[in-house]
């Protein structure tokens, strides 16, 4: 007999259609080529949202995160974590700082569907990359050496 365990308030589902989805975009040069595409249900847009059902991190931990290490969105340090995202944009979770180099894993928003599912949740088709990559520091940008 299946189990009836009731499902994840962030239902995630792999997304299979192909709007050049399988191609890096311009903006995502320092991004490596493995990457997931997924659609997320949220219940809103704001950053500290599509992180925690993207990459399953807890609220919490994100906080930690926020205050620790930091996040980046669109490649500048992050003041709130309410903010709300939009289409195109990304946001990096530092994972460490290795030399003047940030270990990041990003998410980045494709598309925001129009509408609501039946739980009045939206539907967010996202590009992950959960493995963490490094990036340039964004801080060291202005240092000379």
């Amino acid at each position: 007999m299946k189990s009836k365990k009731k499902q994840r308030s962030s239902h995630i589902e792999s997304e299979s259609d192909s709007d050049d989805d399988d191609a890096l975009a311009a903006d995502d040069f320092e991004a490596p080529e493995k990457f997931k595409v997924m659609k997320i249900h949220t219940a809103s847009m704001r950053t500290d949202a599509i992180i925690s059902n993207s990459l399953d991190v807890s609220r919490n931990r994100l906080e930690e995160v926020f205050y620790g290490p930091g996040l980046l969105l669109n490649g500048a340090k992050m003041l709130k974590k309410s903010i709300k995202m939009e289409e195109g944009d990304y946001v990096d979770l530092v994972v460490d700082k290795v030399d003047d180099q940030l270990k990041v894993k990003r998410v980045k928003i494709i598309k925001i569907y129009s509408g609501k599912t039946n739980t009045e949740k939206l539907s967010v088709k996202v590009r992950v990359w959960k493995a963490p990559f490094l990036i340039t520091n964004p801080d060291d940008g202005c240092r000379s050496s």
